[in-house]
């Protein structure tokens, strides 16, 4: 006979399944953002930030794949460190360089997708305030 399933556990699943899907959306957008700034008509800054940035939106991906199948398993302190000084990186690698497109004008970003670029400005300060909110707790 199959167990009940525990009222308190079901939406923290839920709530993390909600997360983890808005967290593969704004990745995926990201990853689109930066193939965006690489095409051959575009001179846009392309250095460290940029790949950094483009390879940690495939790692959240996967790393949210992953958390959907192993929940409980990826809670290891050692992962933990090293996923959140990856996460400290990728902070200030995202606020920089996205500051830096709106900074030059980057016609790629800021001309054919200024709605996304717009997104991504914003996205970069939720960021920052987020990280200093988590740093307060």
């Amino acid at each position: 006979m199959a167990e009940p399933v525990n009222e308190v556990k079901r939406p923290s699943m839920l709530i993390s399944l909600i997360v983890l899907s808005v967290a593969i959306l704004i990745n995926a957008l990201i990853i689109y953002f930066m193939y965006e700034l690489e095409g051959k008509n575009c001179n846009c800054i392309s250095d460290w930030r940029h790949d950094f940035i483009k390879y940690y939106a495939m790692f959240v991906i996967a790393w949210s794949i992953l958390s959907l199948v192993l929940f409980a398993y990826l809670r290891h302190p050692i992962i933990s460190l090293v996923v959140g000084l990856l996460a400290l990186i990728q902070l200030y690698a995202f606020f920089t360089y996205i500051g830096d497109i709106q900074t030059t004008k980057c016609t790629c970003a800021v001309d054919k997708h200024p709605t996304l670029t717009s997104f991504m400005n914003f996205l970069r300060w939720f960021y920052l305030v987020m990280f200093i909110i988590i740093m307060m707790v």
